[in-house]
């Protein structure tokens, strides 16, 4: 059974940067993070849910991949193989 969740406002989609109105439970919220003052490390940490837009949701809802990746540096989830702020890139994961 999936709950469906509503994104806190005012967000964007993680993955085409529109609208959010619900956030994605992903089977796994745990990413690679660098702990603070250490850029070297990495280590795993709970994150939060993709925001996502009603578009991505019913995808998401049909078992479709959405086009979602995450930032190690920035901690950011963002459009998939797209810059993060931090000059970065949006990475694959597995959710």
């Amino acid at each position: 059974m999936i709950l469906m969740s509503i994104a806190a406002p005012p967000t964007v989609c993680a993955a085409c940067g529109a609208f959010a109105t619900h956030t994605a439970p992903l089977s796994s919220r745990w990413r690679r993070v660098h702990p603070a003052g250490r850029p070297t490390d990495v280590r795993l940490a709970q994150v939060p849910e993709p925001p996502v837009c009603e578009y991505h949701w019913e995808a998401f809802l049909h078992h479709e991949k959405i086009p979602i990746g995450w930032c190690i540096e920035c901690e950011q989830y963002g459009a998939l193989g797209t810059s993060s702020p931090c000059g970065g890139n949006f990475e694959p994961f597995v959710s």
